[in-house]
């Protein structure tokens, strides 16, 4: 007598899962990826700024891949990501001389300060002042003692601690998603249901051109505010107004954040140095530089920034600005990078979803081809 166990080959599958089950285990699922994502959400940016470096030095790697002996990815992925690095290390370098001169320049300033109030001082009698130095309201060891308590050095420890880490995460992260970019793309194909993977092939290619379109925008508008920066900057005589036009626009890939980085370094250097040519003292050259900055800054926020993502992305320039706006004071600066990427994709994920409810076919071409073909049959 056959044994119960063998008396088929086919496969058990058991019970199959009722609707509400079904849906049961749906929600628990979302709400499981909800809370996950809630306590990860301090991580999500670096994650964010590592995918998207990768995807940025991605076609640096398929290039070198096509075009140099390097055919393994394993190969062409290390070279990309060092030179990326290093021409990252090197802005900070080309600085480096600028700043020691900076550096000597203030010095010198505060030397020569020393000086002229010693002479200021001896040529007046303190005791006929009414506020002598000893009256100061000025306790030099309390305010040392304020600035150097363990519990506030410990607070700075533990901040350059986490944003160390935070780099460190960052790096590593992104040389890994640059290094396997193809595997975690099949990957994420075959977690969708076979039937429909072709249309998420689709829904890649789309939102992948959005993407590139949203990277050559950003990259014309960099373009755009390192030249203007650096023209009108050389108009008025600011030392070294190439290389700030250069950090200028490299710096720009931040939305205002890194506008007034390079600001507080334009006008570090006005204030410190002077103009070339122009007779004016150093404060108030370094009003107009700072003016100068915030023209800039004001052009490529209300017109320039929202006429080129508006074109690219085929959004109105109001909601780039707004949305722009919107996510610096709600989310921060991560988020302000990539809003406008994401709601253009989140335009064709929803276009998609919206048709695929009505019974609609989701691409333009197909539903303009279901429209001809019944014309064609009656001909």
């Amino acid at each position: 007598m056959e044994h119960p166990h063998h008396k088929t080959d086919q496969p058990v599958h058991g019970r199959p899962w009722s609707v509400p089950t079904r849906y049961l285990i749906l929600s628990i699922v979302i709400l499981l990826l909800a809370a996950l994502i809630y306590y990860a959400r301090t991580i999500i940016g670096p994650l964010v700024i590592a995918a998207l470096v990768a995807y940025v030095l991605n076609p640096a790697v398929t290039l070198v891949m096509r075009h140099t002996r390097l055919k393994r990815r394993t190969l062409a992925v290390p070279l990309v990501y060092v030179v990326f690095w290093l021409a990252l290390a090197a802005v900070p370098a080309m600085l480096t001389p600028t700043i020691i001169a900076q550096i000597s320049g203030i010095s010198d300033d505060l030397v020569g300060l020393q000086g002229t109030l010693e002479r200021f001082l001896a040529q007046r009698n303190l005791d006929a002042l009414p506020l002598t130095p000893s009256g100061l309201p000025l306790d030099l060891p309390e305010l040392l003692s304020g600035i150097f308590n363990p519990a506030q050095l410990l607070g700075i420890l533990q901040t350059a601690t986490t944003n160390f880490a935070w780099i460190l995460l960052i790096v590593v992260v992104t040389y890994y998603f640059l290094l396997d970019w193809e595997k975690l793309v099949a990957w994420l194909f075959r977690l969708v249901p076979e039937p429909y993977q072709q249309d998420a092939q689709r829904l890649f290619g789309d939102i992948h051109a959005v993407w590139q379109a949203y990277l050559r925008g950003q990259l014309l508008l960099m373009l755009i505010v390192g030249v203007s920066t650096w023209l009108l900057a050389a108009a008025v005589g600011l030392p070294d107004a190439l290389l700030i036009g250069f950090l200028t626009g490299a710096l720009d890939v931040v939305p205002n954040v890194g506008a007034v980085v390079a600001m507080v370094v334009g006008a570090g250097v006005a204030f410190f140095t002077g103009s070339t040519y122009l007779s004016i003292s150093n404060f108030w050259f370094m009003l107009l530089v700072v003016a100068i900055f915030a023209f800039i800054q004001g052009v490529e926020s209300v017109w320039i920034r929202p006429l080129i993502f508006g074109h690219s992305m085929r959004l109105h320039p109001a909601i780039v600005f707004v949305a722009i706006v919107g996510a610096l004071a709600l989310a921060g600066v991560v988020v302000a990078l990539i809003i406008i990427p994401i709601i253009s994709s989140l335009e064709i994920l929803g276009n998609y979803i919206f048709r695929r409810i009505l019974g609609q076919s989701p691409w333009d071409d197909a539903a303009i081809l279901e429209q001809a073909s019944p014309g064609e049959q009656t001909e």
